[in-house]
């Protein structure tokens, strides 16, 4: 795939600013956003799915605009022929497994889809969920509900998969046999990913492209990773060791005036990127 992102959006939320500034183009069917917590990774990823609007800027995939500030395009995130995992999968819990699965079928452009029962079934064996149709969220484990998540983003046959931190809600050992099935599935329908993630093992299992970002920018973009390791874990050092006083930038400047100094934890709980 070709990704091209030069956009800007200014967020704010309690007397604070943060300003996203991306310039990012790849030609690559795994791109990894890697970066620390509140780096605008995941604005950056709902700017490219349509749920989030920047102030100017175009973003295009595969030669095809999907946003134009400056010549007023802007599809809707149904006409993008997107798919999206959300970090905490954000499943329907009044929907079984099965309705959650479809829920994407039944507007825009695959509504043509909706009452296929032999594509749904088909998906639900590709990703063993077959015996937990009619089970409801809650009733599923962890890896399962990952699984429902994937399988509705990826019965639409979009043209592209964005994944916001697929595994960072699961336990150490279950994280590591789902990058497994991830990478599995992902082969087998063969589709453009962009992944976000601040675990190096998601690095080394997805990344070929890597946007390393610190303080809603790309601070370096690295075109081969497998060959180019040393120079992300050199800059992730270096995003992840500076001192205390240095992590709040200009980017995110925060005065209080005629207020008792509060805490970093209060400070910073204000306002989530």
């Amino acid at each position: 795939m070709n990704i091209k992102i030069n956009i800007q959006k200014k967020m704010a939320a309690q007397k604070r600013i943060f300003d996203l500034d991306i310039h990012l183009e790849a030609d690559t069917n795994r791109l990894v956003l890697f970066g620390p917590s509140g780096a605008g990774k995941t604005l950056t990823l709902n700017s490219i799915s349509g749920l989030l609007t920047p102030d100017a800027g175009v973003i295009a995939f595969n030669n095809h605009v999907l946003f134009d500030a400056g010549n007023g395009i802007n599809l809707a995130a149904r006409d993008r022929q997107i798919g999206y995992v959300f970090q905490h999968y954000a499943l329907f819990p009044h929907l079984t497994v099965r309705e959650n699965m479809v829920f994407g079928l039944k507007k825009g452009f695959w509504k043509r889809h909706f009452n296929d029962s032999e594509k749904i079934n088909r998906y639900l064996d590709i990703f063993g969920l077959q015996d937990f149709a009619r089970c409801f969220p809650k009733d599923i484990s962890g890896g399962q509900a990952q699984r429902v998540a994937l399988a509705r983003a990826l019965i639409c046959e979009p043209k592209l998969l964005l994944l916001d931190e697929p595994f960072s809600a699961l336990d150490p050992y279950l994280r590591n046999k789902m990058r497994k099935e991830f990478q599995s599935l992902i082969d087998r329908f063969d589709i453009p990913v962009i992944l976000i993630t601040h675990d190096y093992d998601d690095l080394s299992v997805f990344a070929d492209v890597v946007a390393v970002f610190e303080d809603g920018r790309i601070k370096k973009q690295i075109t081969d990773f497998k060959t180019n390791k040393t120079v992300v874990e050199n800059l992730i050092a270096e995003i992840y060791t500076q001192p205390e006083t240095n992590k709040q930038t200009q980017n995110q400047k925060q005065t209080y005036k005629n207020e008792p100094e509060r805490s970093n934890y209060q400070k910073c709980r204000t306002l989530g990127y």
